[in-house]
């Protein structure tokens, strides 16, 4: 699952544990009586999953049993490879979110587990999956309607940050990101704000230099009668 950052990926990971505990809350909300297919075809919910945030080194592994679960918390865990071959079998799901770290989807050797990621849109994060069968899905930032109602839903809590009129403004200004339009903490919007104004002085200085290379040589060919015949030049 690619998508911006900041717009819910990893509280899907959430909604999909729920969904996998209890597959009559997904056929209710959803109107869909059987529950998703993993990659074997197989519409049972998974018996076992596993969460893994790289960025952090750690494993949650989830065993859902009649509406239950039991909860076991797996630490310093740099390499999740051992693990997933243990339970490297159909009924098991990996939900991989790499956090902070610049490391790929762990797949080789696995035959059954259905894999799970939820990835920012960098190529080098899922390029190597996508080769071994993998499918790629968009999961597009929320309309303005879907963050207002998750705004007002909240306000009760921090009304002044999560009023209808400051969660337009935020959204005029950073854009449809529930990472920072629905954040409750004021140094967070601060801080949001001076990382923007720096990215963008980064992204015009690379451009810059971009485009004067690309553009260099027909600048320097402007008089050329070849440019000119082509049009390229003005």
């Amino acid at each position: 699952m690619i998508g911006n950052p900041g717009i819910g990926k990893s509280w899907w990971h959430w909604q999909y544990l729920l969904y996998s505990l209890r597959p009559d809350v997904y056929s209710e909300l959803s109107g869909d009586q059987q529950f998703p297919p993993n990659f074997h075809e197989d519409s049972l919910p998974p018996s076992v999953v596993i969460r893994y945030d790289a960025g952090n080194d750690t494993a949650v592994v989830y065993y859902l049993r009649n509406q239950t679960a039991c909860v076991h918390l797996i630490e310093n865990l740099s390499n999740p490879y051992l693990l997933l071959a243990r339970l490297d079998r159909p009924d098991t799901t990996f939900m991989f979110e790499p956090g902070k770290s610049i490391e790929c989807v762990p797949y080789e050797g696995l035959v059954d587990v259905s894999i799970i990621a939820t990835v920012s849109p960098d190529a080098s994060r899922y390029k190597e999956f996508g080769k071994n069968g993998g499918m790629s899905y968009y999961l597009p930032c929320p309309s303005i309607g879907e963050i207002v109602d998750a705004a007002t839903t909240c306000a009760f809590a921090w009304e002044e940050l999560f009023s209808v009129t400051k969660i337009i403004e935020r959204i005029d200004e950073i854009g449809p990101f529930p990472r920072y339009v629905l954040t409750y903490f004021k140094e967070a919007l601060v801080n949001t704000a001076e990382k923007r104004k720096a990215a963008i002085n980064n992204i015009r200085a690379v451009l810059t230099i971009q485009l004067y290379n690309d553009w260099r040589p027909l600048i320097l060919c402007s008089h050329s009668r070849e440019y000119k015949s082509k049009g390229l030049c003005g």
